[in-house]
């Protein structure tokens, strides 16, 4: 699976999101598929604490191991 980073020219997390899930839909996820996605991304931007996602990079070490060893995800 390829990973393409977001350019989030302005906006915040909700700009994010909105580019997230048009770019889901022109390739053809499945609905519970973009839920889910939306779900993980709102999960990680309260766990960040930071309003801006470009500056959020640091932050998924972190999240990853809070995810292991708190929520045994």
């Amino acid at each position: 699976m390829k990973v393409v980073a977001m350019k989030c020219e302005g906006g915040g997390w909700e700009h994010a999101i909105d580019v997230m899930v048009g770019r889901m839909r022109m390739r053809g996820f499945s609905l519970r598929s973009e839920r889910c996605y939306v779900w993980w991304v709102k999960r990680f931007w309260r766990f960040s604490g930071v309003d801006d996602p470009r500056g959020a990079a640091r932050e998924v070490a972190p999240f990853l191991g809070e995810l292991a060893t708190v929520a045994g995800v």
